[in-house]
């Protein structure tokens, strides 16, 4: 099983956030396999990671036949998003998750920062994921992030955590007891 297939089972939060890695490396290698695969150190054909392979190839595809080669999301993430969002607010307004209710709420003033400075159409998933992918990239980078900072990650991260833990429930049809 690949990576991909690993966090898509088991944190959808965490799958969205790698396939946007993947994708900048492919944009990074011009949505060249050989380029991509020379760079994560899959070049060799015979060696046991055949299924990285295959499922890096089929996202490079999937993001040239859905036109986003320079930007963007493929229909598969858009997809995954606009559902992330739905459970939020089914989570909120529907099934009013107490837990998810606590947890949203230190959130939420960090939330509202964050679209206030954010720009676009995107659902506050969609920019909590963002965020959290750009704290990624400057953990890895050494980059020094201020207390207020990883104060706001962190709770962006813990709304994540339980979304995907509903998520993947609902995914395995054990949310829907919680509609009865």
């Amino acid at each position: 099983m690949s990576i991909a297939q690993l966090k898509l089972q088991e944190n959808i939060a965490e799958y969205v956030i790698y396939v946007w890695q993947m994708q900048d490396l492919i944009r990074s290698s011009s949505l060249d396999t050989k380029i991509l695969f020379k760079k994560l150190g899959l070049d060799d054909t015979n060696d046991p990671h055949s299924e990285e392979r295959n499922w890096l190839a089929g996202l490079t595809a999937r993001m040239k036949d859905e036109g986003v080669e320079k930007s963007g999301n493929t229909t598969e993430v858009n997809n995954i998003l606009a559902e992330l969002f739905f459970l939020h607010s089914t989570l909120i307004d529907v099934l009013k998750d107490s837990k998810y209710v606590e947890i949203y709420s230190k959130a939420a003033p960090h939330i509202k920062g964050l679209m206030e400075k954010s720009a676009g159409k995107k659902n506050m998933i969609e920019h909590l994921l963002i965020a959290l992918y750009g704290w990624l990239i400057l953990r890895i980078q050494k980059k020094e992030i201020s207390p207020e900072t990883t104060s706001a990650m962190s709770s962006f991260s813990k709304t994540m955590a339980y979304i995907s833990v509903k998520y993947k429930d609902m995914k395995t049809s054990e949310i829907n007891s919680d509609l009865n």
